[in-house]
Order: structure tokens, then C-alpha cells, then sequence
């Protein structure tokens, strides 16, 4: 049977790449939180703009305007009810 001789021996291939590799990832995950982070605060910046330019602009048509007014009658409707039933 022939056989392989590595040279160097896997022992000391592992000890010289291990610490790259550990830095390698460090570094990645680093890096990858540093874009994250980024691409948040732009996305935040472009939601306030955009909202900035949409109440400059005024009501969107088709927006429910009235909702206020919906919610604060159910709340009647509801309170109603409860002193009806001795609440």
C-alpha cells in the first residue's frame, strides 16, 4: 500500500490557519453588523423624508381621514352599553 506524507503534518497546518480563519470570521461578522446598521439608518432617513414630503403635500385621497371620528364613536357606542347595563 503507498502511503502520503504530508509535510507539514495537519497539526501544524490547523495551528497556522486557525487564527486567520477566527479573524476572517470576526471580521465578517463585524463588518456585516456595520452594513446592517447603515442600510437601517438610511431606510429610516428615507421614511422621514418621504412622510416629510407627504404632510407638505397634505391628505393623500383615498386616506381614511375620519378614522378618529369612527374610533371615538365606538368608544360611545361601547360606554353606552355599559352604564345601559349598570356597568
Amino acid at each position: 500500500m503507498i502511503g502520503y506524507v504530508f509535510e507539514p503534518n495537519a497539526e501544524v497546518v490547523l495551528d497556522s490557519m486557525l487564527p486567520y480563519y477566527v479573524s476572517y470570521q470576526v471580521f465578517q461578522m463585524i463588518s456585516t453588523r456595520a452594513h446592517l446598521s447603515i442600510a437601517r439608518e438610511w431606510w429610516r432617513m428615507k421614511n422621514a423624508t418621504d412622510n416629510a414630503n407627504q404632510f407638505i403635500k397634505g391628505p393623500v385621497p383615498g386616506n381614511t381621514t375620519d378614522a378618529p371620528g369612527g374610533i371615538t364613536t365606538e368608544l360611545l357606542e361601547d360606554r353606552t352599553a355599559q352604564m345601559t347595563l349598570g356597568g
